[in-house]
């Protein structure tokens, strides 16, 4: 099913040349063998998917206190634990709400 999916992804994108395709995957489509056959396939869909990996809460729990520091921002354990969960270890997206906790004194 997802290589019909990915097939038909990227045939939409070389047809019209205007479509632009933000792919998120739950966990690193190179660890599977059966996925990594479907890239060797179409070697240039990976050209056009833009690929965002996503860490473990830890990874995320450590990434928002070494940014908080940077920053200059008080570093909250509940609030850091409460992004990490909540942003699935996506780090541009925890990166966003630190910066709106700096900004905009927001809290969870």
């Amino acid at each position: 099913m997802l290589a019909k999916l990915l097939a038909q992804l990227q045939s939409c994108i070389l047809h019209y040349r205007k479509v632009t395709v933000l792919v998120f995957f739950e966990q690193n489509v190179f660890a599977s063998p059966a996925y990594e056959q479907i890239f060797k396939e179409s070697d240039k869909l990976l050209q056009n998917i833009l690929y965002f990996p996503l860490y473990s809460s830890e990874q995320s729990f450590v990434f928002l206190k070494k940014l908080a520091y940077s920053w200059g921002v008080k570093q909250d354990v509940a609030l850091f634990k409460k992004l990490a969960h909540e942003f699935g270890g996506s780090l541009w997206l925890l990166r966003e709400a630190l910066r709106c906790v700096k900004d905009y004194k927001m809290t969870g």
